[in-house]
């Protein structure tokens, strides 16, 4: 027992140097989300949002489009048209580089149409604090995931936060709310069941930990 909230000591420890910088890196992405969507929410949910997160976790975000987004009902068709997934017969989880994702890339624009994915994988492919090359789409998934990685240095110019913190590229997954998503109520139900049974939280990080240690920490593979 000594060792586990030793462990748990140290897991609080890089998760707290790394607070200001992961506040950076989700205030950019609403800020790329809502260029897109201006009236849309995007929430923090998954092992972060709970405490439940190791310092080499990624921040899981969802998209929400409220109905006041939309305006009119003719508009909210069209609206929700260009949040839909994407139709792609690529693998589940496929490498989207800069010039892919590109207008100029006429065989993967056209293929692929106007999709939420697309949408925003263009959008963050222009974005200095994200390293291009990095970013996914998850489309045939149970929820379609877009993913990428940080770029620490560039995250740190673009972002207000002036608290010091430890800068490291992490992983970012984004995907759209629906009524299938089940991350938000999740969220709830974790927090209720970590204030419920405390030592949950010690025990569930060490598993983590191991699961890492046996290559099962991808929840895609």
């Amino acid at each position: 027992e000594a060792s586990i909230m030793v462990f748990v000591r140290a897991v609080d420890l890089q998760t707290d140097s790394q607070a200001a910088y992961r506040r950076a890196v989700i205030a950019n992405c609403k800020r790329t989300a809502q260029t897109l969507w201006p009236r849309c929410s995007v929430e923090l949910y998954g092992s972060y949002a709970s405490g439940l997160g190791l310092p080499s976790s990624g921040l899981d975000l969802v998209i929400k489009a409220h109905s006041s987004f939309f305006g009119r009902d003719a508009e909210a068709a069209e609206e929700q048209a260009l949040l839909s997934p994407i139709d792609e017969d690529a693998d589940q989880l496929r490498p989207m580089p800069l010039d892919e994702v590109s207008p100029a890339h006429s065989s993967a624009v056209h293929a692929m149409g106007s999709g939420w994915q697309q949408q925003l994988s263009d959008r963050l492919a222009r974005e200095k604090w994200v390293l291009s090359d990095s970013i996914r789409v998850a489309a045939h998934a149970a929820i379609p995931v877009l993913s990428f990685i940080t770029t620490p240095d560039e995250v740190k110019r673009v972002s207000a936060e002036s608290e010091e913190s430890l800068a490291c590229s992490t992983r970012v997954d984004m995907c759209l709310h629906d009524s299938s998503h089940r991350g938000l109520r999740s969220k709830v139900l974790i927090n209720w069941l970590l204030k419920e049974y405390p030592f949950a939280r010690p025990v569930t990080l060490v598993l983590k930990q191991w699961l890492i240690e046996q290559a099962y920490s991808m929840s895609h593979n």
